[in-house]
């Protein structure tokens, strides 16, 4: 997804709910399956353009979540 927006300079991500619902889901799903989460989150939670402390809080419940459900399974 960043190899995308490197060599599409002019791609802009809305902050829509759709895009946030898709790349949160892809976010997810590679933080569960390959613990590596956070760059999709960081892209996903930019066009939002949020405070600094409010995105970290934001990524941290985020992974609490998600190690959370690896967790049970």
């Amino acid at each position: 997804m960043s190899l995308t927006f490197l060599i599409f300079r002019k791609l802009v991500a809305k902050p829509t709910l759709s895009n946030s619902m898709s790349e949160g889901a892809l976010s997810g799903f590679t933080g569960g399956l390959l613990v590596t989460g956070k760059a999709i989150r960081g892209l996903a939670l930019a066009p939002f353009n949020p405070e600094k402390y409010i995105f970290i809080i934001s990524s941290a419940v985020i992974d609490l979540g998600i190690n959370s459900a690896r967790s049970v399974v």
